[in-house]
């Protein structure tokens, strides 16, 4: 069985692209993209962590697991965000979701960011 890294469309448009390019009457293996082809390891599918025995909350997990890559990358935002293949500003919203602040006080924006923006057609009072 394979387990398939994206998404449906995705799995939609491997398929699409091997019945257009194939040739005969079957499909085989050299007909599928390449990143089907290409064996993985087991190990990189695998979780790299350990389940605890009682149950466990998402939220605590994903706050861990940003801290962690925060700290990895010496709370540098835009190497923990590739790190964790987010965007930077998924992973801002997610430091201000959790509460997560830098060392030294600084969160995940700026207050300036965080202020309301005024509405192009607003006059000045």
């Amino acid at each position: 069985m394979y387990e398939w890294p994206g998404n449906v469309r995705e799995l939609e448009n491997a398929l699409e692209r091997a019945l257009i390019f194939h040739r005969g009457d079957t499909i085989t293996l050299l007909d599928l993209p390449e990143t089907i082809r290409a064996p993985r390891s087991r190990e990189a599918t695998s979780l790299p962590v350990s389940l605890p025995e009682t149950g466990l909350s998402l939220e605590k997990v994903e706050k861990d697991l940003i801290l962690r890559a925060l700290q990895k990358h010496d709370w540098n935002q835009s190497r923990a965000a590739r790190y964790l293949g987010i965007t930077r500003h998924t992973l801002l919203y997610r430091m201000d979701k959790h509460g997560i602040e830098r060392p030294g006080g600084r969160g995940g924006h700026s207050e300036e960011r965080d202020a309301p923006m005024e509405s192009p057609d607003a006059t000045p009072s």
